[in-house]
């Protein structure tokens, strides 16, 4: 009994230990950056590369003439900076 005692708390911190690493935000995706499109993020499902520099990192789809901004994820507060240089898509 004075095992039971000793090892229930130290299973529970384990456990929440163990589930604290098994929850993964599925939006914050790495090798995918976003853009802006109709007042909707719209995942590009692929990773830019803008250059070095600050300027902001822009595309322009082929055939059409509207400009996007590129974020690093589906957030407003993380634009992806490059070297100012368009890139077609």
């Amino acid at each position: 009994m004075k095992n039971l005692k000793l090892m229930l708390p130290m299973l529970a911190f384990i456990l929440a230990i163990g589930m604290s690493f098994a929850f993964v935000n599925i939006s914050d995706d790495p090798s995918t950056d976003y853009i802006i499109r109709n007042g909707v993020f719209e995942p590009l499902n692929l990773e830019l590369d803008c250059g070095p520099g600050t300027a902001p990192c822009e595309v322009q789809f082929e055939g059409e003439t509207q400009k996007y901004q590129v974020y690093d994820d589906d957030n407003i507060s993380s634009p992806k900076q490059g070297n100012g240089s368009l890139i077609i898509l």
